[in-house]
């Protein structure tokens, strides 16, 4: 897949007859993969390439914590692009020149005078451009003037749900990770590095976990859950993995007398003694297990972790 960070770098190395969407793809769940396959249709049937124009950082202005809404890292979602059939991505700063752009100026300056587009593929809902202006009137108004194919793909839903960004973000929000899973049609990851922790989890509990500070990304709402983990070597570098684990996310209230910063991570994973810290691991949410509970002491709390693993070996097993 060609990746291009810039509109020069379009003009140094473009693609003949682009069908383009615009969006930011956070998640590239299975809504945003219903339009890519529209998008595609278009492509073949005009002969051309489907190509997708993105920004980075995503345009959110409810976005508190730089990240902390993000569904998809950039690598990854270039990974899911890919993998869903793009031929071409177009990434954006969205800056305040491009914040400030009008919308009938962003289709004439990037996609017609950058791209060349010969078609255009947006959601039915699709609005963009300064304070979002532009919708698919606008556009296919647009599409009449400069010469290209317009079309407005319906929504995507699953067992009566609309698949959105937003739906995703508020299952994560209610750690509903399955049903989050589900309408991504991928398992929901975090990715970070593991740092030194107390080793209370071990000394009193005979569980050692990693302790992983996360890249900045959404995370699902405190809780224990079970998961998956893989270990790199380092950069892009597939190391071990995947194990089966289960994780707490969540302020430790057991050994922590009132919460305090951000959430912490931290993994056990079965069946594996060594140290690896300083590694970089991604984690995989599976299911919810239960809540983040004070419980009396730690031989309580060592008690439920026995029954937490039962529980999560066995869903590991079904899946």
């Amino acid at each position: 897949m060609k990746v291009w960070r810039s509109l020069a770098e379009v003009a140094a190395d473009p693609l003949p007859a682009p069908y383009i969407t615009v969006g930011t793809f956070d998640g590239v769940h299975l809504g945003h993969r219903a339009l890519l396959r529209e998008l595609q249709e278009m492509a073949r049937a005009g002969r051309g390439a489907a190509v997708v124009v993105t920004f980075d950082p995503p345009p959110d202005p409810l976005a508190e914590p730089e990240g902390t809404r993000r569904l998809s890292y950039p690598h990854e979602r270039l990974d899911q692009l890919a993998a869903a059939g793009v031929e071409a991505v177009l990434t954006l700063p969205f800056d305040d020149a491009l914040r400030s752009m009008a919308a009938d100026q962003f289709v004439e300056e990037v996609l017609v005078g950058a791209l060349h587009a010969r078609g255009v593929c947006v959601g039915h809902d699709h609005h963009f451009g300064h304070d979002g202006h532009g919708d698919i009137s606008l556009l296919s108004l647009l599409g009449k003037k400069y010469g290209f194919e317009t079309h407005a793909a319906p929504p995507f839903a699953v067992d009566g749900m609309i698949v959105s960004s937003t739906l995703i973000r508020r299952k994560l929000r209610e750690g509903d990770v399955a049903a989050a899973n589900k309408y991504l049609g991928y398992r929901y990851e975090v990715w970070g590095t593991v740092e030194a922790g107390s080793g209370l989890a071990s000394r009193e509990l005979g569980y050692p976990t990693a302790n992983v500070k996360v890249e900045a990304k959404m995370l699902p709402a405190p809780g224990v859950y079970v998961a998956l983990g893989d270990i790199f070597e380092e950069e892009g570098r597939r190391g071990e993995g995947p194990f089966g684990a289960f994780l707490n996310l969540g302020f430790r209230p057991t050994f922590a007398e009132e919460p305090a910063g951000a959430p912490g991570l931290e993994v056990h994973l079965f069946d594996f003694a060594r140290d690896i810290l300083g590694r970089r691991v991604r984690v995989q949410f599976v299911a919810r297990l239960r809540d983040e509970v004070k419980f009396e002491g730690a031989e309580e709390l060592r008690e439920q972790l026995i029954e937490d693993e039962k529980k999560a070996r066995r869903i590991l097993f079904s899946h």
